[in-house]
């Protein structure tokens, strides 16, 4: 049944915790923890989704993955994030069970009505999420942003939440046949490398990749039948479907693509897509149980259609890739700086915003409460190098948070969308300045004057162990000369930037080889 969450178990706010560690035992991806990244790719195995805009990893369904298409829309599309295989143990047990990774699943179609609003001039879902739904009930739920607003005209946005269904149906079928003519822009290119795909040679039917949508574990369910079968199951719940219904601080017009969900459901974040330097705002929704109790106070008991909630600007944002420290600003390519997908990791340790140049993760210092507010003061860590990057709209996290997966919206296909998995490869390893161990920590503060007044070195191990405890002098003397060094270092360092410097300024200067000097 629905709950108020600020009645019963202290935790129903709690968005953060600690977790166990990811694959094989690596730090989670993009985590301070991890030394480096493995990236690798695989394609769903349908055409439903030919412009997916987001993706979300359920909190319910093992190995599943949600999206949906961009633009207007009332259809979620679940696939698998892997491939299934077990065997049933014969009578009465689990049945056997067989899936393809990239195989769809399920189709949960929504009523026609969250796209009605009268208030609002168009439709267009941008993102998905999933988290705890925000009636209290703990029961996990798919979120959806309809704030696609490029336009600047549309009137109020909307965040749909729907409880999740849980997904049994999938079993081994010996009668059906599972589809394996997917010729995917790869394989295409791999085709045309091997000279298959020539003019006489099949030419015409390898200039655009196949895409047969795979129904081997295929379902369709309108949301008022599995609606239904929660209420013959007697299982309580008042609502399984809220809009909430807003407009952005000041009656502004924004368009927005990011969406990112507390994960007990109790608020959410709209990150401002906007293709400027300067910069993009973050917006919080109110606590969402409290906008329930007041509309259902506003309408005898009942919940309205749409329920209006407030938003509040509590943060923002440089571009991620300048946050960042890489030379984004440099390319002169405005749309990168764009904030186009946004996912919060399941315990609260991170918010990783995705750009057209890859992912970007905001950790959260440990220890310390989760607060959106408080991104506009961590430097994010890209999880690819930024000049390998390449255009996304969408991220998600998996569902311990070890695993991250992107997809672009390649609309100029014809479906069977890329995924690309991203993974901690290594742990982190130590600078070779840094201490072994907390022993033999050796900390030396700049003397008064020193430009680097503020900060503090570490000697190497190495050094330290070689020290004499009982010869203060000599010891004193080797840090002086490795200070030395150091600064001797950084002003060769700066000379050579001036040097640099120069040199281009005189490359500006020269006049144009091809007018007569």
């Amino acid at each position: 049944p629905s709950a108020d969450p600020g009645e019963g178990e202290d935790d129903a706010l709690e968005t953060r915790a600690r977790g166990g560690r990811g694959i094989g035992g690596m730090p989670d991806v993009g985590s301070h923890e991890c030394g480096g990244h493995v990236t690798y790719e695989w394609r769903i195995r349908t055409n439903r989704a030919k412009e997916a805009s987001g993706l979300a990893a359920s909190r319910l369904n093992e190995k599943i993955l949600w999206t949906h298409v961009d633009g207007w829309t009332t259809k979620v599309l679940a696939f698998l994030s892997d491939t299934v295989a077990t065997v049933g143990g014969g009578r009465g047990s689990e049945p056997s069970k067989f899936g393809l990774q990239g195989q769809p699943i399920l189709e949960l179609d929504l009523p026609d009505w969250v796209n009605q609003n009268p208030k609002s001039g168009r439709v267009d879902w941008e993102d998905i999420s999933t988290a705890q739904c925000p009636d209290g009930s703990k029961r996990q739920c798919i979120w959806i942003s309809d704030t696609g607003n490029n336009k600047f005209n549309r009137g109020d946005s909307q965040v749909i939440a729907v409880a999740e269904p849980r997904i049994e149906h999938m079993q081994v079928d010996q009668s059906r046949r599972i589809n394996t003519e997917y010729f995917t822009p790869n394989e295409v290119d791999k085709r045309n490398q091997q000279g298959l795909c020539q003019p006489g040679m099949g030419g015409d039917r390898c200039n655009r990749h196949k895409c047969k949508h795979d129904d081997s574990n295929f379902e369709k369910l309108k949301f008022e039948e599995w609606e239904r079968q929660e209420r013959d199951a007697a299982r309580g719940y008042e609502e399984s479907l809220w809009v909430f219904s807003f407009k952005f601080p000041g009656e502004k017009e924004k368009d927005s693509e990011a969406l990112a969900v507390a994960p007990d459901g109790s608020r959410f974040w709209l990150f401002e897509k906007n293709e400027e330097v300067r910069g993009a705002n973050v917006y919080e929704s109110d606590l969402l149980y409290e906008t329930l109790a007041r509309d259902r106070a506003r309408n005898g008991g009942k919940l309205g259609r749409y329920v209006r909630t407030e938003l509040f600007s509590v943060a923002f944002l440089e571009p991620p890739c300048i946050a960042a420290g890489t030379n984004c600003a440099t390319l002169e390519e405005d749309h990168l700086f764009s904030i186009t997908g946004a996912d919060v990791h399941p315990l609260g340790k991170a918010v990783t915003l995705q750009t057209y140049k890859g992912p970007f993760v905001y950790e959260f210092e440990e220890g310390k409460p989760f607060d959106v507010s408080g991104m506009q003061f961590i430097s994010p860590r890209p999880v690819m190098p930024y000049s390998s990057g390449w255009g996304a709209e969408a991220i998600a996290y998996s569902r311990e948070g070890e695993r991250l997966w992107q997809m672009p919206e390649e609309n100029r296909h014809d479906g069977c969308q890329k995924v690309l998995v991203m993974d901690c490869a290594q742990h982190k390893l130590p600078p070779s300045t840094s201490p072994a161990s907390g022993d033999l920590t050796l900390q030396i503060r700049s003397e008064a004057g020193d430009s680097d007044r503020n900060r503090t070195r570490t000697a190497s191990p190495e050094i330290v162990a070689s020290l004499d405890d009982d010869d203060e002098e000599e010891e004193s003397e080797i840090v002086a000369e490795m200070i030395d060094v150091k600064e001797e270092v950084e002003e060769i360092d700066e000379e050579l930037q001036d040097i640099v410097q120069r040199i281009e300024d005189i490359a500006s200067q020269a006049p144009d080889p091809e007018q007569p000097l």
